[in-house]
């Protein structure tokens, strides 16, 4: 298997965490829905996922692996902002940098 770049890390922690934040908006907001336990099911898997993948990276890139890529932190700090059809996330960006046409919230 061929060695991930460090950006390709920080690529897939972007897209593990924004999925992550979505799920427990979505377990919050229906708390008490019929799929609630398969929801649980889901956040378990990509945790595992996500450790996972940190552990990797830390053996790939010891020198520039750092928590923050995959947990939050720092210029990783996960930055949601919600459209009518879509959601954008970002790493590492002011809140006030993307205020522009749309509601955003910075999680993590």
């Amino acid at each position: 298997m061929k060695k991930r770049s460090f950006e390709d890390y920080e690529e897939i922690a972007l897209y593990l965490r924004t999925a992550i934040q979505l799920l427990h908006h979505v377990s919050v907001t229906y708390r008490r829905a019929w799929f609630s336990g398969r929801m649980k099911a889901i956040d378990q898997r990509l945790e595992k996922i996500r450790s996972d993948l940190e552990n990797e990276m830390y053996r790939d890139y010891p020198e520039r692996a750092n928590t923050n890529v995959f947990y939050g932190g720092g210029d990783y700090t996960l930055n949601l902002r919600e459209q009518k059809d879509c959601i954008h996330s970002s790493f590492g960006r002011d809140a006030g940098e993307e205020s522009q046409g749309g509601k955003q919230s910075e999680r993590d």
